[in-house]
């Protein structure tokens, strides 16, 4: 799977993060293409898109739908430029997204049909006042039984592990499975519990 994603000279740009392919989206990416079926024929909400590099692949790997979701008008500026660019707009959308926002959550499930059944995010651990809001957005917005692949890289997670495992526990998802993707890349998939609502 190929997608371009944003231009090469925007790649070290720290203070614009949604600009930078990180490595765990990268890894993600890789993840998804080796086991196309988690996410075939799904509905697909991406948190912190960035430059949307794993929602595109997912959207590429036959996802039903696919939202991509940013705080910023920048970042939703460059997830659109995205999604032209891959010519993706007959199955990714884009949205502003403010974690933890009832409001937010709330018109995300009404204008895009409702809950999805896969949640991604890559390296969007790194704020520790992020971390609970990011759940709980994850939470609202997935189905029953719904799953959460959440990569970071391990130098942005170190030191905020028992924060996600306490906010992921706190909005009763529940992780089953944790290990490395590729080099420093702690990634985990957490289940939505089905008897929450």
């Amino acid at each position: 799977v190929c997608v371009n994603c944003v231009h090469e000279e925007n790649q070290f740009i720290e203070s614009f993060v949604s600009r930078v392919v990180w490595p765990s989206s990268e890894e993600l990416a890789q993840y998804f293409c080796s086991a196309p079926e988690k996410v075939k024929g799904l509905k697909v909400l991406e948190l912190g898109s960035g430059t949307g590099l794993c929602a595109l692949v997912v959207a590429k790997l036959g996802a039903a739908s696919v939202l991509l979701t940013d705080y910023s008008d920048e970042a939703i500026d460059v997830i659109r430029k995205s999604i032209l660019r891959n010519e993706l707009i007959d199955k990714c959308q884009v949205s502003k997204l403010s974690w933890g926002t009832i409001a937010d959550n709330e018109r995300i499930l009404t204008e895009f049909d409702g809950h999805f059944d896969v949640c991604i995010g890559t390296d969007v651990v790194y704020e520790p006042e992020s971390v609970c809001p990011m759940f709980e957005s994850a939470f609202a917005l997935l189905k029953p039984n719904g799953k959460f692949y959440l990569a970071n890289h391990v130098h942005r997670y170190a030191g905020l592990e028992d924060t996600v495992k306490e906010c992921a526990k706190d909005m009763k998802l529940y992780e089953e499975s944790m290990k490395q993707l590729g080099e420093g890349i702690s990634f985990s998939i957490f289940n939505r519990d089905v008897s929450e609502r």
